[in-house]
């Protein structure tokens, strides 16, 4: 199996990543409270991660490089032999009516 130790520091680096966008958005938007409150629950999101990683992979993420077919593991959690189908894309909406040129 491989292994990889460096997850939570990798978690760290993505938190200050996602800092440097966030700060931005609330230097843009200093006066919404709804951006605050956004890039507030994105931190959240993130130290959460971090915080599950730390907690449940102590040794790292492992990888089973001889794990099973995927199309089985599918089959394990869907109880079919695959995932199910992505929903339909919608509809395009018709093309705009032509352009009326006039002469001058």
């Amino acid at each position: 199996a491989v292994v990889s130790t460096q997850s939570t520091g990798y978690m760290g680096e993505m938190i200050g990543a996602a800092d440097f966008y966030l700060n931005r958005v609330l230097k843009d938007f200093k006066e919404v409270a709804a951006h605050k409150q956004w890039c507030a629950a994105v931190r959240a999101v993130f130290t959460a991660l971090k915080e599950y990683v730390s907690e449940n992979h102590k040794k790292g993420v492992n990888w089973n490089p001889n794990g099973s077919d995927a199309k089985a593991a599918a089959a394990k959690v869907y109880g079919g032999g695959s995932a199910p189908a992505a929903p339909a894309a919608p509809k395009a909406p018709p093309p705009p009516p032509p352009c009326a040129v006039s002469a001058a």
